[in-house]
């Protein structure tokens, strides 16, 4: 596995360090992900703990991410599963979770626009963003970025969305998001 090489000077003590990471991430490394330990770095001489904007890709059998600052111009080159450019770390993020999860990302910005667009509009005014979290107890769980608080979405409901989909099929990297997720999926 290939490493890069890198630096950062650190915010607190302004020392630069150099560092090296693995730029693919491996599979059982996805905790890492979620924690954010994957982006995360000490400083060498103050022993700060900083995390560092740096390009990420995971490469699974199933899906395919990748994650580059503020990056969202995608190859024409083929793929033969989902694959994802995200510019963000936190969607990186929550592209992992939806994946691992079996999900389908479009059917969950799909849910994403539903939920935003059925808040009070004093709650709407304040919520940030909403992001994908998890499944409980035949629940998705979002969080309310802003609001501070969680919504749930039943998995039944997801299911027989998934099903009602027309998702266009998608042969090269693509960049989703609430803001054009309905360029690749109607509902039936």
């Amino acid at each position: 596995m290939t490493q890069i090489k890198s630096e950062f000077t650190c915010p607190k003590c302004k020392k630069k360090n150099r560092f090296k990471y693995n730029e693919i991430v491996p599979v059982n490394k996805v905790k890492d992900i979620y924690n954010k330990n994957i982006i995360k770095h000490k400083c060498k001489y103050c022993k700060e703990e900083i995390m560092v904007d740096q390009p990420l890709l995971i490469d699974t059998d199933t899906y395919k991410i990748v994650y580059i600052n503020g990056c969202t111009e995608v190859t024409k080159d083929k793929v033969d599963k989902p694959t994802r450019l995200c510019d963000t770390y936190d969607d990186f993020k929550e592209k992992v979770l939806i994946f691992e999860d079996g999900l389908n990302d479009l059917v969950i910005e799909l849910i994403k626009g539903m939920l935003i667009y059925k808040l009070d509009e004093d709650v709407r005014r304040s919520v940030v963003d909403i992001r994908f979290d998890s499944i409980s107890d035949d629940k998705l769980k979002f969080f309310l970025i802003g609001f501070g608080k969680g919504i749930e979405f039943p998995l039944s409901v997801y299911n027989d969305m998934l099903k009602r989909s027309k998702i266009k099929k998608i042969k090269t990297m693509i960049h989703v998001d609430i803001n054009n997720y309905n360029k690749y999926i109607k509902l039936k």
